[in-house]
């Protein structure tokens, strides 16, 4: 099993994930082997996190930060892409680390 990113050639979408990752045109579709969920967890409520900053939800939207999208993962606790990861450290002044952990699952 392999932990990492990956990158489809084909649409440019990265994603961390565990299993097997397949994309077709732009539709992801993919198929874990063991684990349901990736066991990286946001440290921090990012868009508390922001708004703190100075940067609201309407704020982002209209500046183009971060699509609509983006920013119900961040409601639902999903992890974004490493593009996305990178913006939130820029506009937070952290490091990966400083948002994200990994979370061992029991079994």
């Amino acid at each position: 099993m392999m932990l990492g990113v990956f990158h489809c050639i084909y649409c440019s979408i990265y994603t961390l994930d565990i299993g097997v990752f397949i994309c077709y045109n732009g539709i992801i579709e993919n198929i874990r082997k063991k684990f349901d969920i990736v066991p990286i967890k946001y440290k921090i409520n990012i868009l508390a996190a922001l708004k703190a900053a100075g940067y609201s939800t309407y704020k982002l939207r209209q500046q183009k930060i971060f699509g609509e999208r983006t920013i119900q993962k961040f409601r639902d606790g999903e992890i974004v892409t490493a593009d996305n990861l990178a913006v939130i450290c820029k506009l937070l002044n952290c490091q990966p680390g400083d948002i994200l952990e990994y979370e061992e699952e029991n079994t």
